[in-house]
């Protein structure tokens, strides 16, 4: 049941970064051409960069989750490789403890900063608010 589930969030994410890639690329080049091989009455979107900039943020935090998944990212194995299965394991385990700890303590003062400080806060173009409200939202 989990696995079904799993491989239907999994699904969602995959086009999720497919479409947001798609997308960003598109606008992208839209935004380029307007910009510079257009006359001058025609100008690039307004809100253009922000919804580029947006995505990608999108794009890069599902990506990441994709590839701490798969175990796709870049990792020095020369040491672990040599070590017999059951200590790779245990290595493994500490090494994916230590990242959970450090995501962790990240995502608290991250939070934290973000929160706190909503005047210095990056304001979008698109919304009245500062951009830390939209994380609860």
């Amino acid at each position: 049941m989990l696995r079904k589930i799993y491989s239907v969030v999994n699904a969602i994410r995959t086009a999720g970064i497919i479409a947001g890639m798609g997308w960003m690329v598109i606008l992208c080049l839209i935004q380029v051409f307007l910009r510079y091989f257009t006359a001058a009455n025609l100008r690039p979107f307004a809100w253009g960069d922000e919804i580029i900039r947006l995505t990608s943020i999108w794009v890069v935090f599902l990506a990441a989750s994709l590839g701490v998944r798969e175990g796709s990212h870049l990792n020095v194995d020369f040491f672990i490789n040599k070590m017999p299965p059951r200590a790779i394991m245990i290595v493994r385990k500490i090494a994916l403890g230590i990242v959970l700890v450090c995501m962790a303590v990240l995502a608290y003062y991250g939070m934290k900063y973000t929160t706190s400080i909503p005047k210095v806060c990056y304001r979008t173009l698109l919304y009245p608010w500062p951009c830390f409200m939209l994380q609860y939202q």
